[in-house]
């Protein structure tokens, strides 16, 4: 129920690290590509802590590795990983940056081993976004909440991503809010639920602002 007027951006990156595999009896052969992801994931942390962004609401950006996959089997030199990377970008950090970033700490974790590796993007590439703090629709949403609920309603950014923004991005359009019901801690977590109150609560602003 607080009024949400940026994003922080999100990009997902897939990272295909390719090795050599061979039996760990002869580790010497192969490359390891199990290490090379670890000193990818190292870099890739280490980078992104580095940069000096920091935003008022979201503070500075990070970078989650959601998925790991490689290696056949216990007693053979993993030939292959696969990672995948969630970024989360603040403004006014481009997603330009971010690929950067992303190429140049894979590039030094591979370097280790000598490992190939490729980085691509996985989905789309969802920049931050802000929206115009003059937006009329911003005025009357905060006139409906108050003269519903008898308060004023606390702002706040949004550190998920949702279509507002992916409308804002298509159409270049800012006049942009987030304003709902839910509480995104509970996102993805078992037995999420929104409280009744918030959604009737909701209902009644959503009505007025139709008629503010």
């Amino acid at each position: 129920m607080h009024l949400s007027t940026v994003h922080k951006g999100t990009i997902w990156y897939e990272i295909n690290i390719l090795g050599k595999s061979s039996h760990c009896g002869n580790a010497q052969l192969g490359i390891d590509a199990a290490h090379a992801a670890a000193e990818t994931i190292v870099r890739l942390k280490k980078n992104v802590e580095a940069l000096s962004y920091h935003h008022d609401i979201f503070g500075k950006p990070s970078l989650s590795v959601g998925t790991i996959h490689g290696g056949d089997k216990t007693n053979m030199v993993a030939g292959s990983v696969r990672l995948e990377l969630d970024f989360r970008l603040v403004p006014p950090m481009s997603a330009e940056e971010a690929d950067k970033l992303v190429q140049q700490s894979v590039s030094e974790g591979c370097e280790v081993v000598g490992a190939d590796f490729s980085a691509e993007h996985y989905g789309y590439a969802r920049p931050p976004i802000e929206s115009n703090k003059e937006a009329e629709v911003i005025e009357r949403l905060q006139t409906a909440y108050e003269q519903t609920l008898g308060s004023q309603m606390k702002e706040a950014g949004f550190p998920a991503y949702t279509d507002v923004s992916m409308i804002g991005l298509k159409t270049g359009m800012r006049d942009l809010i987030v304003f709902g019901p839910g509480n995104l801690e509970q996102a993805h977590a078992i037995d999420e639920y929104v409280e009744v109150e918030q959604i009737e609560a909701c209902t009644k602003v959503l009505s007025s602002l139709m008629q503010v």
